[in-house]
């Protein structure tokens, strides 16, 4: 007789130590490896969702931005781009 309900299985434990470590490495020291271990399982995963949701948000930021860059390129391809320096007035 096996009881899962209440106990971890073997196979559980490399899903629960990745969700650990997402969240030490991309927590940026905000947390520690006991706090992460004993935190409940629904918080560790409302975490790791917020975490998912900005880097997902910040992606797309950075990608409109490249693709806005790009465009501006694509029109200022036949000019001479000269620096923005300016003499000293005296």
């Amino acid at each position: 007789m096996t009881f899962h309900f209440f106990f971890l299985t073997a196979e559980d434990r490399p899903y629960i130590h990745n969700e650990i470590w997402n969240l030490l490495y991309h927590g940026n020291g905000g947390w520690d490896y006991t706090s992460v271990y004993n935190m409940p399982i629904w918080l560790r995963q409302y975490y790791l969702k917020k975490i998912i949701d900005y880097n997902e948000d910040q992606g797309a930021k950075r990608a409109e931005k490249q693709a806005t860059h790009s465009h501006q390129q694509s029109q200022n391809k036949d000019s001479i781009l000269r620096p923005a320096i300016k003499p000293p007035q005296n």
